[in-house]
């Protein structure tokens, strides 16, 4: 059991270093923990039967020991259901930063795609082939909509930066 609470800390630690094993060893311990338990239950059962059974099967003086068996066999499923309780909350510690490094991701994503739309957009409108449009007889037309471009999207960087999305 002792080994087992090393290698669940040891498993805890390294949820935050982002190791792509972490959760494979978190549900391989958990299974081994459960399958533990399923065979300690029912011995646990049988010598609780044997020690109170009211036909003697053991002789008096053996029965303490039993009882000792029987303790022991208590103390380890509690311990396996503290450590599988340790193992649940490690393996929400777990989705929840996967869950928060995939927000950053998708919060920068969505920084430098507005930071790309803006200027896209301005180029489209420029971009038009009308006769009507009063920019096409500028002389500073073009560098107009360059620097307008340029500008937008600085303006959107210092934002972004501001409020941590970059």
């Amino acid at each position: 059991m002792d080994a087992v609470a090393e290698r669940i800390a040891d498993i805890e630690a390294s949820i935050f270093d982002g190791n792509a094993g972490t959760l494979r060893d978190l549900f391989g311990l958990r299974w081994q923990l459960l399958n533990a338990r399923r065979a300690l239950a029912p011995s646990r059962d049988v010598v609780n039967v044997l020690i109170r059974r009211d036909v003697p099967v053991f002789p008096p003086e053996l029965v303490p020991y039993l009882a000792d068996v029987y303790d022991h066999a208590i103390r380890v499923i509690d311990t396996l259901d503290l450590q599988h309780d340790l193992l649940t909350s490690a393996v929400e510690t777990h989705r929840s930063v996967t869950s928060n490094r995939l927000n950053q991701t998708m919060r920068t994503m969505t920084a430098l795609t507005i930071g790309l739309m803006a200027p896209t957009l301005i180029a489209g409108i420029y971009g038009m082939n009308f006769r009507s449009m009063p920019e096409l007889e500028w002389q500073v037309g073009y560098p107009f909509a360059l620097g307008l471009m340029a500008m937008v999207g600085g303006v959107l960087l210092l934002i972004f930066r501001r409020i941590g999305w970059l």
